[in-house]
């Protein structure tokens, strides 16, 4: 059995250049598609595995109050667990890695800007209302 989970995040916070240790007001606009194989399934709760790909927006202001934008792609893998309360309500729970790409550029200042690429891990819970 398969299923699709889709996800939309909103996240934020603060990047740190380990090179100069300058921080950045960083916020984030993410969507995630992950293709979820079932490994068991129970009355209460269903175990997937499957591959993950995302988009993100990124949009972030330095330490000189220089905005930069950019675009991002992730590729990885996750694993979790739904936790199956009511027939229109699900927990679940998840967990994996990922290999991020990207670029910010700065429109105010000419060619300023970074690419940037990496793996991450990650782990989320999530509230799934079934209609």
């Amino acid at each position: 059995i398969l299923n699709n989970r889709l996800m939309l995040m909103f996240e934020w916070g603060t990047m740190v250049d380990d090179e100069d240790d300058s921080e950045s007001d960083m916020s984030l606009v993410s969507l995630y598609d992950t293709l979820g194989f079932v490994l068991s399934a129970s009355d209460r709760t269903v175990i997937w595995f499957g591959p993950q790909l995302g988009i993100r927006s990124y949009s972030v202001t330095n330490e000189a109050d220089m905005d930069l934008n950019g675009f991002g792609l992730t590729l990885g893998a996750a694993i979790g667990s739904d936790f199956i309360v009511s027939e229109s309500f699900n927990f679940g729970l998840e967990a994996g890695i990922r290999y991020i790409g990207g670029n910010i550029e700065s429109s105010e200042y000419g060619n300023y800007g970074m690419d940037f690429y990496g793996p991450e891990g990650f782990i989320g819970l999530s509230a799934m209302f079934r209609i």
